[in-house]
């Protein structure tokens, strides 16, 4: 029987609108810095730097870039990147609480094409 277990990655700018859902079978340092590279030469390819707000996963570090590519792109993809964890008791991951309810409850309600798309990047 196969696993219900998905790691997700959900990125969201709340002042363009905007978010991205990407679910991997696994949650490794290497899932997480192709969705880096993504995140920056994809989502942002002409910010000057982006300021990620994450969780404090073992995995959510700069130096995780050097074990997923090679020292040259890994040192380019840093320059562009500020990464901030919250405080222990914080609340700055509320966003990402929010955005994960309201698509679990898109998925188990469904709401047309929107609901459609989810299901696509992330399999029950």
């Amino acid at each position: 029987m196969p696993s219900c277990t998905r790691a997700i990655f959900l990125f969201v700018d709340p002042i363009r609108g905007w978010r991205r859902v990407k679910s991997y079978e696994h949650r490794t340092r290497i899932e997480w810095t192709e969705q880096i590279r993504h995140l920056l030469l994809v989502d942002y390819p002409n910010a000057r730097k982006v300021k990620l707000v994450c969780d404090n996963l073992h995995t959510h570090h700069i130096a995780s870039l050097y074990q997923g590519f090679p020292v040259s792109e890994a040192d380019q993809l840093a320059r562009y990147l500020e990464i901030h964890h919250p405080p222990r008791n914080g609340s700055w991951l509320n966003i990402i609480e929010i955005e994960a309810y309201l698509i679990n409850n898109v998925l188990s309600v469904g709401f047309g094409a929107f609901a459609v798309a989810l299901r696509q990047q992330i399999p029950y």
